[in-house]
Order: structure tokens, then C-alpha cells, then sequence
């Protein structure tokens, strides 16, 4: 869940990682000379100027995809470090490994695990037309090819 969001439906995000500085361990940052990390981002819904988005990172940089949201100007919803989430308490970040595919050989079919929602993203979901639903859509999951 996004503050604002793309005018686009999808889309990559393409931005070098580097780490911010000595001092703020795992923080990361936009950096034209930091490691390739790229981010594929899907639209699920949008509503009260927030918008819900399936993100696949393809790389698996440190924080990727919160970074990759706050520098195209849309932050994850309770970002306290890279969005305008407060320092405590609500909203809390909403970010939610839905589904996580792992593939395990080629002659084997991948380990797929799929989560609930946590509660606290209902609220923001359903204002983005989220009916509830425990499981998404064949439409709705993001291409893992």
C-alpha cells in the first residue's frame, strides 16, 4: 500500500542501491554507483489517495522495494525510515510478503507459500477495492517468469 502511487498500471523500477552511510547499518539509498536493483510493480486497486500495488523485486537488494517506492514518490503507507510513516505508532508499514515463490530445481515444481493479510492493512485494502478475500485472483498475482 502506497501514499499516491503510478499514473501507470505497471511498470520496472530501475535504480542502483548503496548503502546511506557507516552509521545507519542496513539503511539504503538511491546511488548511481551502488549494486543494480531493479522492481516490477503491478496496480491492484486504488483509492483515498492511496494505491495498492503488487511489487516483485527482481534483485533482492536490502529494503529494495521500500526504497524503490520512496524515490518514485510514492511511499509505502508507514515507512518510517524512507516514506512519512510516523517514528511510532500508527499507520504501521504496509508491506506484506503475500505470496513467495521459490524454485527448487527444474524438474521440480516450485515451493509457492502464500500468507494471510495481517489486519492492519484491511482498512487501506478495502478503500483500494480489496473484497476481502483471503486469496488473490489468477489476474491479480503478479508473473513470476
Amino acid at each position: 500500500m502506497v501514499e499516491g502511487g503510478p499514473a501507470e498500471n505497471k511498470g520496472e523500477i530501475d535504480i542502483p542501491l548503496g548503502r546511506l552511510d557507516e552509521t545507519r547499518g542496513w539503511w539504503q539509498k538511491p546511488d548511481p554507483n551502488g549494486l543494480p536493483s531493479q522492481s516490477r510493480w503491478s496496480v491492484m486497486g486504488r483509492g483515498d489517495g492511496l494505491t495498492w500495488l503488487a511489487l516483485e523485486p527482481i534483485t533482492g537488494r536490502t529494503h529494495q522495494l521500500r526504497v524503490h517506492c520512496a524515490a518514485m514518490g510514492f511511499p509505502i503507507v508507514g515507512d518510517n525510515i524512507y516514506g512519512n510513516g510516523p517514528r511510532f505508532g500508527e499507520p504501521s508499514l504496509h508491506l506484506h510478503s503475500r505470496e513467495i515463490v521459490v524454485p527448487l530445481s527444474k524438474n521440480k515444481p516450485p515451493v509457492r507459500v502464500v500468507a494471510p493479510v495481517p489486519e492492519h492493512l484491511h482498512e487501506r485494502l478495502r478503500a483500494c477495492g480489496w473484497n476481502g478475500e483471503e486469496a488473490l485472483a489468477p489476474e491479480q498475482v503478479v508473473s513470476h517468469a
